[in-house]
């Protein structure tokens, strides 16, 4: 329940990226009642956690940071 407050934006892409890996591959592994609705979102959230985890590290920045919302002055 309290999941839903948290900051998800704001979490670093190599802790999110994991994290939405394991929920997406959870559900596709362990999902008793397959759509193919079902399969495809949660096929797309494991690619989507595996482009947050290379982006990060392809250009050293977080995808899903907000530059208007950074405090470094850059």
């Amino acid at each position: 329940m309290g999941l839903a407050f948290l900051p998800w934006e704001r979490l670093p892409a190599y802790i999110l990226g994991p994290l939405v890996f394991a929920l997406c591959g959870g559900l596709l592994y362990g999902d008793a009642h397959r759509t193919p609705w079902s399969i495809f979102c949660e096929v797309g959230g494991i690619v989507f956690a595996v482009w947050l985890v290379v982006q990060r590290y392809r250009t050293g920045k977080e995808p899903l940071a907000d530059p208007k919302k950074s405090n470094s002055s850059d």
